[in-house]
């Protein structure tokens, strides 16, 4: 089985030979200065550098079969950790959503909320068909929001959802997102300001949808500058007035595009923006002068990402941070600044399994994983409230039956394991993942 990248690059390709790649929009974003030793560069100009010092091999096998095993010491590694000794994985709290797929394919949209060292389904307000959702923040443990769309009727139209402390509720949305819309990644500052972002379609064209959370409600941003075709599958706010949003402007992945809101203007990043069959996978700031965005492309029908970092004043390219056959699907900081990514390996049978990486100095290596017990996986989000605490969240699925389940993964500040209380249960699938430390000083 396959995820939903091959779709989108098989129909990429179709639609290569009756559309063209978007182009540039308004003032682009410019770049000056140097950051980790790699000098700036102008967009035409990708050479990819950095590296990896592992083998494809070394991400799905495990020579430790004892490290699928999450009933580990939750003690932590690191003083200035949220999870210092005293504090126990048990003590966080946090959510993990995506869908149930049923007997006949149609999906129900799934949250799993961790407290108090349980994990609990909570229900969830009267959602159509085939609901999913996407992405997930919790700004504290009673303000918490997910993204996503419903089926209602023969429309598919966007969700959001809002957890109070006691219940999940569904929010009013301003048009156009009563129809034909899907949100993917929702991000906030703070309570009063946040976005979310996903696109909108109409005849065989697709358009960032944008909302921005002013105070209490929703309202749409308007149209980006790169014109039909663009889509955002992650978002990064960077201050009260600078959001990132990344994704393609040609839809189905066509070409990559990193675009952003700055002081009530639309503009992108050049650099990242118009490689054809690419799409921005994975964008993250761990503050408004440290960011990451790793595209992922299919040239050639060969996976690879490269990654570009932002300063605050522009980006530089970082290197090829996941090789050939690799491809990216998020990234993330630990609140010590230590950095992490996921992806999947595709294989040139069609398998795919999960990869995880660490940044140490200016190479990215990958992570042990543990025993997948010979299935395949693939990991779509990544969380990292504590140095110690990571989760990392996708799917896995049976062979040689294709049975769909969840798969969760565990860091405890050195290694991966598998979450077993939610790992492998048939039909669940995890999209999007966000926890809380117990002190929010920590986080």
């Amino acid at each position: 089985m396959t995820s939903w990248r091959s779709a989108i690059f098989v129909l990429c390709a179709a639609l290569a030979l009756a559309a063209a790649g978007c182009s540039g929009g308004s003032s682009p974003e410019t770049s000056s200065g140097a950051t980790d030793g790699v000098a700036r560069i102008a967009d035409d100009d990708i050479e990819a550098g950095g590296g990896d010092d592992d083998t494809a091999a070394d991400d799905a096998a495990d020579d430790d079969p004892a490290d699928d095993d999450s009933g580990d010491d939750d003690s932590g590694n690191d003083d200035d950790s949220a999870a210092d000794d005293d504090v126990s994985f048990d003590d966080f709290e946090g959510w993990i959503v995506g869908a149930f797929y049923l007997p006949d394919r149609n999906t129900e949209a799934l949250v799993l909320h961790f407290r108090n060292g349980v994990w609990e389904t909570p229900d969830l307000p009267a959602l159509g068909t085939s609901s999913i959702l996407y992405g997930v923040y919790a700004l504290d443990t009673a303000n918490v929001f997910a993204v996503g769309s419903e089926l209602s009727g023969s429309q598919r139209a966007a969700v959001v959802l809002h957890w109070d402390g006691n219940a999940w509720t569904k929010q009013t949305l301003p048009p156009p997102v009563s129809t034909h819309s899907e949100l993917r990644t929702v991000r906030f500052l703070n309570e009063g300001y946040g976005w979310a972002g996903g696109w909108t379609w109409g005849s065989l064209t697709a358009q960032l949808l944008a909302l921005r959370f002013i105070g209490d409600h929703w309202e749409h941003v308007g149209s980006l500058p790169l014109g039909a075709g663009a889509w955002a599958n992650k978002i990064a706010v960077v201050d009260d007035e600078k959001v990132y949003f990344g994704g393609t402007g040609a839809m189905g992945g066509g070409d990559s595009a990193l675009f952003y809101y700055d002081h009530g203007a639309w503009s992108f990043v050049p650099a990242l923006t118009g490689a054809y069959f690419t799409y921005v996978a994975a964008l993250y700031f761990d503050g408004p002068n440290d960011g990451y965005a790793i595209n992922c492309t299919s040239r050639g029908g060969y996976y690879g990402g490269l990654g570009w970092h932002s300063d605050g004043a522009g980006w530089t390219l970082s290197g090829l941070i996941f090789p050939q056959s690799e491809c990216a699907t998020d990234i993330a900081a630990t609140p010590s600044g230590q950095w992490h990514a996921s992806g999947l390996r595709m294989e040139f049978s069609g398998k795919e399994y999960p990869v995880l990486k660490t940044k140490n100095g200016w190479l990215w290596t990958n992570d042990r994983l543990p025993s997948l017990a010979g299935r395949q996986a693939e990991i779509e989000a990544l969380n990292f409230p504590a140095d110690d605490v990571g989760i990392a969240v996708g799917r896995g699925w049976e062979i040689p039956t294709g049975q769909i389940t969840g798969l969760a993964l565990r860091h405890d500040g050195t290694k991966w394991a598998v979450v077993p209380e939610i790992s492998w249960r048939p039909g669940e699938s995890f999209e999007g993942v966000s926890f809380l430390a117990p002190d929010p000083a920590d986080r």
